[in-house]
This record gives C-alpha cells, sequence and structure tokens, in this order.
C-alpha cells in the first residue's frame, strides 16, 4: 500500500514535470515567432508599413500585444 502511494506521488511529479516543460517549450517557441514577426517586419520599407497601417515604431507592440482596443482600425 505504501509503495503504490510512493509511485502515485512520483508518477504525479513526473506528469506535473512534464507539463511544465512543455508549457516552457510553448513559450519558447511563441517567443521565436515572434521575434522572426518582428525581423521581418523591420525589415519591410516604410511606404509598404503605412500600407498596412503600421509605423515602424508600432512593430513590437502590434506583435506582442496586437490590436487589443481595436484603435489601430481606423488610421487615416
Amino acid at each position: 500500500m505504501r509503495t503504490e502511494l510512493v509511485l502515485n506521488r512520483r508518477r504525479s511529479l513526473l506528469s506535473r514535470l512534464g507539463d511544465f516543460l512543455c508549457e516552457v517549450g510553448k513559450e519558447y517557441y511563441r517567443q521565436l515567432q515572434m521575434e522572426r514577426a518582428i525581423r521581418e517586419l523591420r525589415e519591410m520599407p516604410d511606404y509598404l508599413l503605412s500600407d498596412i497601417g503600421l509605423s515602424r515604431s508600432e512593430i513590437p507592440f502590434v506583435v506582442r500585444e496586437g490590436d487589443r482596443d481595436g484603435s489601430r482600425r481606423q488610421r487615416g
């Protein structure tokens, strides 16, 4: 009975460790994707950024935070 309890605790700990490592991997991949998007947008000329409604200074914010409040949709 005691051995079963110890094994269950070990499985639970290993399961939580596996979940944690999976989340770390997902976050790492997400950060890589954001950095890639920022790099690609920074390589674009200003006239193309303007065509898609972005200024160069907005690139990191928009990639990381998005357009949460909708304030960027109507630019004129």
